[in-house]
């Protein structure tokens, strides 16, 4: 059985007496998007990295038509 997130107004569900809003909301918000965010880098993301340390700036072939010239 799935477990819901209690209403913003509801009891909080640690016993305080206070409304959920005002006492894990936040918390229960923050651990959720801690949840969701990936672990490891994306491929696109390890190849860029690779790609500025392996590779120098180099000019662009238009840039080295204009510099000769």
């Amino acid at each position: 059985m799935a477990e819901t997130a209690p209403g913003r107004n509801a009891p909080c569900w640690c016993g305080s007496g206070r409304k959920y809003k005002r006492c894990h909301l936040d918390a229960d918000v923050k651990a959720a998007a801690e949840r969701s965010t990936p672990l490891v880098p994306r491929a696109r993301d390890i190849f860029e990295i690779r790609e500025s340390i392996l590779t120098p700036n180099q000019p662009r072939s238009g840039e080295i038509r204009r510099n000769r010239r």
